[in-house]
């Protein structure tokens, strides 16, 4: 799936914002886009918000929002197989090389060669940075 057909997949799936009921999948802080996958006593919410203190959910929400090529990239980067990652399928590119295009802007944000081989570790750098710009992780020096 391309990059362009995940966010309008992730869009019409996510018209509704907030929590919406007990059954919701949604993150209890209002307006988050994440889903609530970290139980607080009846009511869930995503690990960003579960780090960090009630009073600081609206710039944590604000911060997720704003990041949503990260959010979209960090589920894609879910989807594929190791194999398809890291190696050419039937003439196909290896997937790394889409997001290595994703990022053009923010080559920070590019796979780098180990990251290339093992996409697990490209994708909890992606959580990691996502963490930093909602503040509640800091930049290794």
């Amino acid at each position: 799936m391309s990059y362009q057909t995940a966010k309008r997949k992730y869009h019409d799936s996510s018209e509704t914002e907030g929590h919406d009921g007990p059954n919701s999948h949604n993150c209890f802080a209002n307006g988050c886009p994440m889903a609530g996958g970290i139980s607080t006593g009846g009511n869930w919410v995503c690990a960003y918000h579960h780090q960090a203190t009630s009073d600081t959910w609206p710039r944590v929400t604000e911060a997720l929002r704003d990041c949503e090529n990260v959010r979209l990239a960090i589920n894609e980067v879910m989807k594929i197989d190791m194999i398809s990652w890291g190696a050419s399928v039937n003439g196909y590119p290896p997937k790394w090389q889409e997001f290595a295009a994703l990022f053009d802007n923010e080559p920070e944000l590019q796979p780098n060669e180990h990251e290339k081989i093992r996409k697990t570790k490209y994708e909890y750098r992606l959580r990691n940075e996502l963490a930093i710009r909602a503040g509640l992780a800091k930049r290794k020096v």
